[in-house]
């Protein structure tokens, strides 16, 4: 584990912690003002409702800041991830505070859960992709000193055996992997007729019911796509890919996907009800999609930038 990023570290807690003890907070209180909201239709059922974008993309961001952590086997920028969890909830409070003054005032209180979907989830987003490009760049700078003053090469072959045993140094391999895996899963949810289930699915302006394997077999077409872009970079222009970058692209794709699932979830939840069906999803309810579709972009290109040529 490479060294803390500030002297202080170990007197303040973790980003990290940050977050999680965050979450569980937000939660704790949406659930206490859901409470109060059962016998009280004042503020509290306002502040209930809103308390639930802050646990979600709180909880978003820690296990972000997990995962990645987890897979680079390094801690991130502490500074970073400060100005991530104290943005965020200056965002938070000040959300909380129009709510309180809107009902002080006797006026209605005002819809803040899209504009704070919005404006946190990409704030948090682009602090945390520039506390990984910024940890990324130290940990190269790092390792070039200890290889000049080794005398050895400052980089290291990206194909260097033995390096990171257990995960494949071709992201195509990688991406492979998984798209072969939701395509199996999904053929089996086809093939098994127990398991056959049938789910809604807009289709130029109604809805259709389509068997829930092949909604699971449209999720790998992200992997699908990434592993034949790396595996014609790998072969046209001899790139090899640092597994750290790699691994970072795959995660993020990986939570690009399951936040798009979460949407459809939420929309398919309630499309039996009429109503639901003129009402469409808006751009602003997908913010957190569009924000972690930018947030796998960035990353690819990240991947590309450090590749080498072999």
């Amino acid at each position: 584990m490479a060294p803390r990023s500030l002297d202080t570290s170990y007197k303040f807690p973790t980003p990290k912690t940050i977050l999680r003890v965050s979450t569980l907070s937000c939660l704790v209180v949406a659930v206490v003002t859901v409470l109060v909201a059962r016998v009280t239709q004042g503020v509290a059922r306002d502040l209930a409702s809103f308390l639930i974008i802050p646990v979600l993309l709180f909880g978003l961001f820690y296990f972000e800041y997990a995962i990645v952590e987890a897979m680079v086997k390094r801690e991130l920028d502490f500074r970073f991830g400060y100005l991530q969890a104290f943005g965020s909830w200056a965002i938070t409070f000040l959300a909380i505070l129009a709510i309180l003054f809107a009902k002080l005032a006797g006026k209605p209180s005002p819809e803040l859960q899209e504009n704070v979907l919005f404006l946190m989830g990409v704030f948090g987003e682009i602090v945390f992709v520039g506390n990984v490009v910024w940890t990324y760049l130290q940990e190269a700078g790092h390792s070039q000193q200890r290889a000049a003053f080794s005398g050895q090469r400052s980089r290291t072959p990206a194909k260097k055996a033995g390096q990171n045993p257990g995960w494949p140094h071709s992201p195509a391999k990688v991406f492979g992997i998984a798209t072969a895996f939701f395509l199996v899963v999904g053929g089996v949810l086809v093939a098994v007729r127990p398991l056959g289930s049938r789910l809604p699915f807009p289709w130029h302006g109604h809805v259709s019911q389509v068997a829930a394997g092949y909604l699971w077999i449209s999720t790998a077409a992200p992997f699908a796509i990434f592993a034949l872009v790396y595996w014609g970079i790998e072969r046209l222009w001899g790139r090899a890919f640092e597994i750290p970058a790699t691994r970072i692209h795959f995660i993020c794709t990986v939570l690009a996907v399951i936040e798009g699932v979460r949407e459809y979830v939420s929309w398919a939840s309630s499309w039996a009800n009429p109503s639901s069906l003129d009402s469409p999803e808006t751009a602003s309810q997908l913010s957190g999609v569009f924000a972690l579709a930018l947030l796998v972009a960035f990353s690819f290109v990240w991947s590309v930038w450090t590749s080498e040529r072999v």
